[in-house]
């Protein structure tokens, strides 16, 4: 037997132990008004456990609480299994004019929606989760646990955005780190499409790296204002707003890197084509190693929970 988290012991054995002794050697108020002989006598005895004896039972239970924490399991050794699906790595803009509202209700709000359709529709593939706008950050690694992936995506609201302008080169770059060795390596951007003033040198630069990009372009032509962290119009030096509009030059990424570009829709047909032309290059299944083991928190938990139920019961005592 092994626990999956034996650091559990480290960081809450002594803190338990601690507590232990200060029950144990606490004394309650009437213990410190009366001498223990008066007090044994004022007592009236009716439960069927005496004060040692039930915190015992409570001590003992606590310690099996702990170890249940730690996921007590039996290894059974492992296991290969093969699932056929694509590795790609979705990217959210965060940059300022994600703010903008000409597709409801924003275009931050929107883009998050579309990637939560597109992992609820890759049950079998692997994805990883960044943010970027002038610099590039990981939200989370590669995993094939989707509920945990939507969880974090649903975390980054507005305090996430980057006023400043988006840099496209940064999550490039962090891609080629992710998927190191990999031969494919898919990038998926969520984005307006900013302000892209070099495409070819960002071609030139996924070339270098073998990724492949794919792009959900997100706004309408028609354009909005964008809005700054109080919800109010942005402008600049001169009083001027600040307009901004979906940036379809960005394409020419996804064209030239043999990526798939399509703009956001309300329908799930654009994640469906972004996620059908990524399959189209898995020719074979990927082999995963699983662990295979026996779980056996459940027994001590179940006994703590017993042993709980004993200590703070109170039934009366039989009298002869």
């Amino acid at each position: 037997m092994s626990f999956v988290y034996p650091y559990v012991f480290l960081f809450f054995l002594v803190p338990l132990l601690v507590f232990i002794y200060l029950i144990m050697t606490n004394k309650s108020k009437l213990d410190r008004i009366f001498e223990d002989d008066l007090l044994e006598r004022l007592k009236v005895e009716k439960g069927f456990m005496s004060k040692k004896v039930r915190e015992f039972i409570f001590f003992t239970a606590l310690i099996l609480m702990l170890v249940a924490l730690a996921r007590p399991v039996i290894y059974k050794g492992e296991r290969e299994a093969k699932i056929a699906g694509a590795s790609f790595f979705v990217a959210l803009d965060i940059s300022g004019s994600m703010r903008s509202k000409d597709i409801y209700p924003n275009r931050l709000i929107f883009a998050k929606q579309k990637i939560i359709e597109l992992l609820k529709d890759a049950p079998a593939d692997e994805v990883a989760l960044g943010a970027f706008s002038k610099q590039a950050f990981i939200i989370t690694p590669l995993s094939y646990d989707k509920a945990t992936l939507i969880e974090m995506i649903q975390g980054v609201d507005t305090s996430y955005i980057n006023q400043s302008s988006t840099d496209f080169s940064s999550i490039v770059e962090l891609s080629d780190e992710i998927f190191k060795k990999d031969t494919k390596k898919n990038l998926v951007l969520f984005t307006d499409g900013g302000d892209v003033s070099d495409v070819n040198a960002l071609v030139s630069l996924a070339k270098e790296k073998d990724v492949t990009i794919s792009i959900v372009l997100i706004g309408t032509q028609k354009g909005a204002p964008v809005l700054d962290s109080r919800g109010e119009i942005y402008r600049d030096k001169d009083g001027s707003m600040i307009f901004s509009y979906a940036n379809k030059d960005i394409f020419a990424l996804a064209q030239k890197t043999g990526g798939m570009a399509v703009e956001a829709s309300y329908s799930k047909s654009d994640v469906d084509a972004v996620l059908n032309h990524m399959r189209e290059g898995e020719k074979s299944a990927k082999s995963i190693i699983l662990k295979d083991q026996r779980e056996l928190f459940y027994y001590p938990l179940g006994l703590a929970i017993l042993l709980l139920l004993i200590s703070f019961s109170s039934l009366p005592r039989r009298r002869l």
